[in-house]
C-alpha cells in the first residue's frame, strides 16, 4: 500500500483509536487511477482528507489511523477513520457493480476488515444508537456518511448514495464472495419483533434495510424512497397489534412478498421438472411404469372367495 500524506490532518484521535469507520464516494468515476489522483490531490490542501483513498486498482494512505482525517464534519472527525473511494452518489445499485465496480469493493473491503481487526471494531453497520455512543469511543461499526449528516449533523453530504450495495461491501468484510446483485429473502431478513417494531439483520429499523438491499423495482422499495423520513418513522399499531412504524410495515408487506415469491418460483420450478421427466419418457416407458406399480400393489393383495355352502 502506497502513502501519500494528506496537507491536511489533526491531532490524535480521542484515546488514540478510532470507533467508527465511515464509508465514502469521491464524487468522481469509478476508474483505474483516479484514487491516486484524489490521493495527490489531498496532499496539496489543507481543508479536507480522508485516511484511505481506494480505488478498483490500488489503496492509498493518507493519514495515519491514530489521527484526525477531515472527512466527515466537526461532529464526527475526532473519532472516525475515513474511506473514500471513487464513484459517484448518484451512482445505481448496477453502476456500482460493474466489474471494475466489483474489485474495488474487495480493496475496500480488505482494508476495512484490517482496520476493524485492529481496533477491535465489529464488522457490522451501525445503528443510530451505535454511532451516537461511538462518540465516546465505544466500538459501533461501519457507516456512510450520509448517516453522520443524519444522525450527527455538522455535515450535510449524502454519499456514497442511496444505491450504494452496502450489503455486499459487508459480505466481502466477512471474508465471503461478492456474490449474486440479488440476495435471497433469507440472505437479506432475519426478522424479530422488539417493543418499537420490526427489526432485521444487525438490529437495523426494517424499512432501513429494505432501502438499501433491494434494488428490483418493488413498489414496496420505491414508496421507501419516495416517502420522507417523517412519514417512514410514524408510530402505528396495524391490524396484527404490532407496534411499529409506517416503514416498518412496508418492509412486512415485502418480506410477505417475496416469501410468496419464492414458493411460487419452488412450484413452477417443480412443474418444469415434471414436464421435463415426462417429456424425457416415450409412450412405451410410462405404460411399463404404470404397469409395474399396478403389479407390485397387486402382490400384496389377498382375495378370498367364500361360496354359498361354506358359508
Amino acid at each position: 500500500m502506497d502513502y501519500i500524506q494528506a496537507g491536511g490532518m489533526g491531532a490524535l484521535l480521542n484515546n488514540g483509536r478510532p470507533s467508527l469507520l465511515v464509508i465514502h464516494s469521491m464524487e468522481n468515476p469509478l476508474q483505474v487511477g483516479r484514487a491516486r489522483g484524489i490521493a495527490k490531490y489531498f496532499a496539496g490542501i489543507n481543508t479536507a482528507s480522508a485516511h484511505y483513498c481506494v480505488g478498483p486498482d490500488e489503496v492509498i494512505q493518507c493519514v495515519p489511523t491514530n489521527r484526525k482525517a477531515w472527512h466527515a464534519g466537526p461532529n464526527a472527525n475526532a473519532f472516525t477513520l475515513g474511506y473514500e473511494q471513487t464513484g459517484y452518489a448518484a451512482y445505481s445499485r448496477s453502476d456500482w457493480l460493474t466489474a471494475t465496480g466489483r474489485a474495488q469493493l474487495a480493496n475496500l473491503a480488505s482494508v476495512c476488515r484490517a482496520d476493524a481487526a485492529r481496533y477491535g471494531i465489529p464488522i457490522r453497520w451501525a445503528t443510530d444508537e451505535q454511532i451516537r455512543a461511538a462518540r465516546y469511543g465505544t466500538p459501533a461499526g461501519f457507516c456512510t456518511h450520509a448517516d453522520i449528516s443524519r444522525v450527527l449533523g455538522g455535515t450535510n453530504h449524502w454519499d456514497p448514495g442511496n444505491n450504494y450495495p452496502r450489503d455486499l461491501l459487508m459480505q466481502a468484510m466477512n471474508g465471503q464472495q461478492i456474490g449474486d446483485d440479488m440476495p435471497s429473502v433469507t440472505d437479506i431478513w432475519d426478522w424479530k419483533i422488539g417493543q418499537n417494531g420490526i427489526y432485521g439483520k444487525d438490529n437495523m429499523p426494517a424499512w432501513q434495510v429494505l432501502g438499501y438491499t433491494h434494488a428490483d423495482g418493488l413498489w414496496t422499495q420505491g414508496l421507501v424512497k419516495a416517502l420522507p423520513g417523517t412519514i417512514l418513522g410514524t408510530s402505528i399499531k396495524d391490524a396484527d397489534g404490532i407496534n411499529g412504524t409506517v416503514g416498518d410495515r412496508l418492509a412486512w408487506i415485502d418480506k410477505r412478498a417475496r416469501d410468496t415469491e419464492a414458493k411460487v418460483d419452488q412450484v413452477a420450478a417443480a412443474v418444469t421438472a415434471l414436464g421435463q421427466t415426462i417429456e424425457a419418457m416415450n409412450t412405451g416407458q410410462i405404460a411399463e411404469q404404470v404397469k409395474a406399480q399396478i403389479t407390485d400393489a397387486l402382490k400384496g393383495l389377498s382375495i378370498t372367495l367364500t361360496t354359498k355352502e361354506n358359508a
